[in-house]
Formats: C-alpha cells, structure tokens, sequence
C-alpha cells in the first residue's frame, strides 16, 4: 500500500509539471520579442522544464569555430560557459547525423548512484539543412532521468520553428495591410472625374492615413516646382506665403 501510494504521489507532481511546462510553452510562444530576446527565453524555458544547468544554441563559424548565438545563463567574463568547449565533438556529430547526441561531459564513468553531468545536443533544422543545435547540460542519476531530460527538450527546435513560423505570417501580414492601404488610396483617387479633383483626392487621402497637418502635391515645370493641390484645401494662391514656402521646400529636394 506504501508502495502504491508513493507512486500515487510521484504521477501527481509529474501531472503538475507537465501543466506548468505547458502554461510557460504557451507564455513563451505568446511574446512578441526580437529574435535573440526569444532564444534566450527559450532557452530558460527549457532549462526549466528539463532542469538543465545551463544551454546555449551553437553554430558553426569560421575556420570551423563554433558560435554562440544565445546562452543561458548569459556569458560572462567568469568562466561561465567553459564547458562549451566540451560540446565541440557532440556539435558536430550531431550536425552530422541529423540527431540528438547524447554524451558524458566529462567521459569519465561515475561511481554507483552518483549524479553525472551529461550534454545533450539537439540539431535544428532550416528546410532540411542543419544549420545550427541547441546544447544542454543536464545532471542526471540513472537513464531513465537522462531520457526524461531529452524528452523535454526534443521541443526546442519546434518552438523555434514556431517562432520564425509566427514572424513570416506577421511580416506576411504587414505586406498584405499595406498593399490594402496603397489600393483603398487608388480607389479614392479614380472616384475623381477630373485631374484636380484626383490630386486634391490623394493629398487628403494621405494626410488622413499618415497624420499629417498638410499634403501638397507639386510638379517640376522648368526649374520650377508648382503646387497643384492640397489637402483639405478648395482653393488656394500661389501668391500665398505658406505656398511659396512649400514650393521652395520641394525645390531644394
């Protein structure tokens, strides 16, 4: 009965994890950061979930050096990410193969029940092509904490491809509301029967859509700028000081 209480137990702290790994995926996929902010929050994330000591994403450089692109704990000038350089085999060969790569960080074998340092290396993929792996380094007991580890952390190239995924649609969008905007102006501006009445119809258009106080449109005649229309404006002078003021400021463009 001990026993099967005991298991009781562990499955509901395992059930709660598996909730709160969950909501903070969900927070983190939420955040609307530049791209570097999102690999170190990813990064955290993960080492939450997993109870990893620390990771970084590694690329490889110049002359075959390998290139921290995010770390966390951040880099510093203590020493911090020394152990990087014990990723440089575990990098490649998993760039290499395609897969996760698992590796004892210092290759000695523990003693019995002692807890071991282990890296565990996940290539992440652009199109088909390796381009770079995220590397974490865990403590683990026994295999099956090992293996819970790496099961935790086999999400992290989806999250990334989540993240670019995210940003192509948003920057998909933008196009798409900008173009909108340049075709509701055209619409504004055929409405006119006549070329004035065009001209007056985009100078309008433009200042309501880009908040200006005044829109001119002018046309290079000789050496000359003319001003033709203005928004919200029937009618109007040349002769007038704030016209001879903007056509003197188109002339210097």
């Amino acid at each position: 009965m001990a026993g099967s209480t005991e298991g009781i137990a562990a499955g509901s702290r395992n059930l709660e994890g598996d909730i709160g790994s969950t909501e903070a995926i969900v927070a983190l996929l939420a955040r609307e950061v530049p791209a570097d902010r999102f690999l170190t929050d990813m990064l955290a994330t993960q080492c939450r979930q997993a109870k990893a000591e620390a990771a970084v994403i590694l690329r490889a450089g110049a002359k075959g050096r390998l290139e921290i692109l995010a770390a966390c704990p951040p880099p510093d000038d203590t020493g911090a990410t020394n152990w990087v350089r014990r990723a440089d085999k575990p990098f490649h060969r998993a760039m290499t193969k395609g897969q996760s790569v698992i590796v004892p960080e210092d290759g000695a074998t523990a003693e019995n029940g002692a807890p071991r340092r282990y890296l565990i290396t996940l290539p992440i993929r652009d199109q088909g092509t390796m381009r770079a792996a995220a590397v974490f380094r865990v403590t683990a007991r026994n295999p099956q904490q090992l293996l819970l580890c790496h099961a935790r952390l086999e999400s992290t190239a989806l999250l990334l491809q989540h993240h670019e995924l995210r940003l192509s649609v948003k920057m998909h969008q933008a196009t798409m509301d900008r173009l909108q905007r340049v075709l509701e102006v055209l619409d504004a501006v055929n409405q006119a029967q006549r070329f004035l009445g065009g001209a007056m119809a985009l100078c309008n258009e433009m200042a309501t859509r880009l908040g200006c106080r005044r829109v001119s449109l002018g046309f290079l005649k000789g050496r000359c700028v003319e001003v033709r229309a203005m928004s919200h404006t029937d009618a109007f002078s040349r002769e007038m000081q704030a016209v001879q003021a903007i056509e003197a400021a188109m002339e210097e463009c």
